[in-house]
């Protein structure tokens, strides 16, 4: 999983991330309160995939977004200025 684009993000950013093999992937985006802003089941493809977010409704702070594939989860943080 790659760092989010841009970063810091005001209204829109992607995240490209790589796997193996077809199989369904859960993303999910998460305030510092650790409380849950965003979450998607993804059927993501082998090789590479990319998120899209829209952030217009989500206020300006740092989060954090994780992707889980097979019970390993990568987590990377993310800035949305407004």
């Amino acid at each position: 999983m790659l760092q989010n684009i841009p970063n810091p993000a005001c209204d829109q950013s992607y995240i490209l991330f790589y796997i193996p093999h077809k199989e369904r992937v859960i993303f999910e985006l998460v305030d510092l309160f650790g409380r849950t802003q965003m979450s998607r089941e993804i059927e993501a493809v082998s090789g590479e995939n990319r998120i899209d977010l829209d952030l217009y409704q989500t206020p300006a702070g740092v989060y954090f977004y994780s992707v889980e594939y097979f019970g390993k989860k990568l987590t990377k943080r993310m800035i949305v200025i407004k």
